[in-house]
């Protein structure tokens, strides 16, 4: 039997984060890895593969974790894009959005890369 491809959803205590790891299980495509700098809810903890705790700004967490899924890609290439959540209590209950922050630096060329990475990343979960 295949094992599924594993998704890293930090931030899984979040709202995006629960909505994340609920629609990631409804797919049941995708092992979830959640982690997060505080434990997660039991109930939420039930649809993940694996639960950390730990902040992914610390290099040790994330060679830890590519350690522990040599064979995942934890970070895809093809969608290098960092973005930000906004939950809850930033914006209201159910409003939560992503940020993306442009640049003068950044060329048509980029956009057109970034808008490409959420058109497919969005269509393969489901919600484009």
């Amino acid at each position: 039997m295949a094992r599924k491809p594993v998704v890293l959803v930090t931030g899984a205590s979040g709202e995006m984060g629960h909505g994340l790891i609920h629609r990631l299980a409804e797919l049941g495509t995708f092992d979830v890895l959640a982690l997060d700098v505080r434990a997660l809810d039991p109930e939420l903890a039930r649809h993940c593969a694996a639960v950390r705790v730990g902040d992914i700004l610390d290099r040790h967490v994330l060679d830890r974790l590519r350690a522990e899924h040599p064979d995942s890609h934890l970070r895809h290439p093809e969608h290098p894009h960092r973005v930000v959540g906004f939950s809850y209590p930033v914006v209201p209950r159910g409003q939560a959005r992503i940020r993306v922050q442009i640049s003068a630096a950044h060329e048509p060329a980029h956009l057109e890369r970034a808008v490409r990475a959420f058109v497919k990343v969005g269509r393969a979960l489901g919600v484009l």
